[in-house]
């Protein structure tokens, strides 16, 4: 993945409804095919922003790029395995060693 086509976007603590207005606007804004998430800080991941990962996956991929989840939370994986998505997450989170 070519550093200068990728947006690497550092998600917030709490994907709820109230952040997702930033979120969305932050995902839209991504220059360039690549996407990179840090879901580092991530401690809750609620439907609404779940929807606009999911929009965001669909959309790099349909322009040819690569999705990319670095450095996910504990939190952010589980609530993935609680909301039904992690499957359709499972090729972009980044593996620890």
């Amino acid at each position: 993945m070519s550093a200068s086509l990728t947006t690497t976007i550092a998600l917030a603590a709490r994907l709820d409804s109230t952040a997702a207005p930033k979120l969305e606007a932050d995902l839209r804004s991504a220059a360039g095919p690549n996407l990179v998430l840090d879901a580092s800080e991530v401690a809750f991941l609620g439907g609404r922003c779940l929807q606009l990962l999911l929009a965001a996956r669909a959309s790099v991929a349909e322009r040819g790029g690569a999705l990319s989840i670095v450095r996910p939370s504990d939190s952010f994986t589980k609530m993935l395995v609680r909301l039904g998505a992690a499957a359709h997450f499972e090729e972009d989170l980044e593996k620890s060693a």
